[in-house]
């Protein structure tokens, strides 16, 4: 279920979604980039990750705040699995720690070293109520608090581009974003990966491979995967296809067959 904010946190929470699961010890979700930052509460089981081949997976915090994925990331559970999920804006993070966001790349942070008392005082309230308005409710108190003693001002011009790239589709060029910014690109470089986390092309082709997947959801038969790759603003379906497995690891086929869409960029497999 996917939820908006109230209009006092639009600015920096995109949406809030609450999934359900059942994983058996074979199951995983698969996550990948979608150009937001987010917190997560995991209300039932423990959560585990895959960074990487070399180790095995590693426990998360039951609530954590994460940076930007750089690629996708493998989840584990078993049994009922609960999560409660702040989708941030891609500039949250900067927002309200101040701290360069490429720092937290890759990275979660458990909310309680983030925020102390304040961490822990929320995750006590979600855990007393099933209603979920009623978690949006805590939720949001605790977002405004966060505001009220951590907000840090953001350059103006990164809402701005990122709304430019939205509206764009992902299909403009850094080009045409240093002329709607009127920055130099060493600039627009280094507030992107400051504050957004990403680089400017970084965010783009995100943005690019969602708009792919909107399309391909509506399952219009009018139009070929070569036309729709064409319109997406990739030359052609190998180029599609290479860019579509090195952000998600699946082919656009196996994401299209998959009946476990949690969100569009969290699946059961």
């Amino acid at each position: 279920m996917q939820l908006q904010p109230s209009i006092q946190l639009a600015g920096l929470v995109k949406h809030y979604l609450f999934l359900e699961a059942h994983l058996d010890y074979e199951d995983k979700l698969r996550l990948f980039p979608d150009g937001n930052t987010g917190i997560v509460f995991s209300g039932k089981n423990e959560l585990l990750v895959s960074l990487n081949g070399k180790t095995g997976p590693q426990r998360l915090p039951h609530a954590f705040m994460y940076g930007q994925i750089g690629a996708f990331k493998d989840l584990y559970s078993t049994g009922e699995t609960s999560l409660l999920i702040v989708v941030l804006r891609p500039f949250a993070i900067y927002q309200l720690l101040g701290s360069p966001s490429s720092t937290l790349r890759d990275t979660v942070i458990d909310i309680e070293d983030l925020f102390g008392s304040k961490g822990i005082n929320v995750q006590h309230k979600l855990a007393e109520t099933t209603d979920i308005h009623e978690k949006i409710r805590i939720i949001e108190k605790f977002l405004l608090r966060l505001l009220v003693d951590y907000q840090h001002d953001l350059p103006a011009i990164i809402p701005a581009s990122v709304s430019y790239i939205a509206l764009k589709k992902g299909l403009g060029t850094v080009k045409e974003l240093i002329q709607f910014s009127g920055y130099s690109e060493r600039q627009l470089e280094r507030l992107f990966n400051t504050v957004v986390g990403v680089s400017p092309n970084g965010f783009m082709q995100i943005i690019k491979l969602h708009n792919f997947l909107k399309e391909l959801k509506k399952g219009d038969a009018t139009k070929s995967l070569t036309r729709l790759c064409h319109h997406s603003g990739y030359y052609d379906q190998a180029h599609l296809i290479r860019s579509f497995k090195k952000v998600t690891g699946l082919t656009p086929s196996h994401y299209l067959k998959n009946n476990n869409l949690l969100a569009v960029n969290l699946l059961q497999i």
